[in-house]
């Protein structure tokens, strides 16, 4: 029997394929609310979580679940405490969301350099000659 891990919010294609490949069947959230998360995971034994908030009503209602994995950095939105009294291990992937975040620096960078928002607003109000009165930065 395959271990089950729980993935609450999707996470990349790559990263599912990784445990299948790994024997682990990967079991897909119906919904980011406490009920549900607890239903989805009854039968799993790891989760694999994003930004959900995992409570300590969750931790308190999936016995079978040994560890919770945060894909990405911070564990703020797992309780700890709770995790540590249910013996269920927290871990983190400091690397699994590296190219996103560099992604997203990128493009906060450019709409910052091309004023993006302040464009976009004069569009939406159909000033097309902010153009010609304001500049964005070359980078």
């Amino acid at each position: 029997m395959k271990r089950k891990v729980l993935i609450p919010s999707d996470i990349s294609e790559a990263g599912k394929k990784y445990l299948r490949d790994r024997g682990y069947e990967v079991k897909m959230g119906r919904g980011l609310d406490e009920d549900t998360i607890i239903a989805d995971a009854k039968d799993c034994e790891a989760m694999l979580v994003r930004n959900e908030p995992i409570t300590r009503r969750i931790i308190e209602n999936i016995p079978s679940v040994k560890v919770i994995s945060k894909h990405g950095v911070g564990l703020d939105k797992i309780d700890l405490e709770a995790a540590a009294e249910q013996n269920i291990w927290v871990t983190n992937g400091p690397l699994s969301n590296t190219v996103a975040v560099a992604e997203h620096t990128m493009m906060l960078i450019l709409a910052c350099a091309k004023k993006l928002v302040f464009f976009d607003r004069a569009a939406r109000r159909g000033d097309y000659d902010i153009r010609n009165r304001v500049k964005g930065m070359d980078l």
